[in-house]
């Protein structure tokens, strides 16, 4: 069996290095939209539609739970028609927008319908899998993740600081507009 030598990336170290650079960046955006999504969540239409949700069958969940995927793909496609015709501002909003509603609709949908979802043995095995997956991509990139934040420049450091700026602006948003 070879043992790795240091300094010297493996071609799977260099292939995980973009989705490496993919979960550093969402990890910053998600965790200040976070606290935003919480605040909505407490809404009481939410709340409302969140109690009905609750009482659904398994059947009638896993639907609601691929609507909104689906409903992000028809905004991409809108979105590649709108960048063919040379609309490309408009074209990317489409598509960030359409991305960020499904998120959120997916969100509220599996808080609501999480153990019904979860009761479909099929379905609970597949997030089984999923979550074991990410477990095991999350401790591999984590050296990765380590190197990229010790290597990361002045200019990289001032971006983490405004992100951590949004994230803690976006919370006292969020405790502003929570009810009570």
């Amino acid at each position: 069996m070879r043992t790795r030598r240091a300094g010297r990336p493996r071609l799977a170290d260099a292939l995980l290095l973009a989705p490496a650079c993919l979960a550093l960046a969402a990890e910053c955006l998600f965790g200040g939209l976070r606290d935003g999504l919480s605040a909505l969540h407490a809404t009481p239409p939410v709340l409302a539609m969140r109690a009905g949700l609750a009482r659904v069958s398994p059947l009638v969940a896993l639907p609601l739970f691929v609507v909104p995927e689906a409903a992000s793909h028809a905004g991409t496609v809108l979105a590649a028609v709108l960048a063919t015709e040379h609309r490309v501002a408009l074209a990317s909003s489409v598509y960030v927008l359409s991305r960020v509603i499904a998120l959120v609709l997916l969100a509220a949908v599996w808080d609501a319908c999480a153990p019904a979802l979860l009761s479909l043995p099929w379905f609970a095995r597949s997030h089984a899998l999923a979550g074991r997956l990410r477990s095991r991509l999350r401790a591999r990139l984590a050296w990765r993740r380590a190197q990229l934040r010790a290597r990361m420049p002045a200019r990289g450091a001032r971006l983490v600081r405004r992100f951590r700026a949004l994230r803690l602006h976006l919370r006292r948003q969020a405790r502003q507009l929570r009810p009570g």
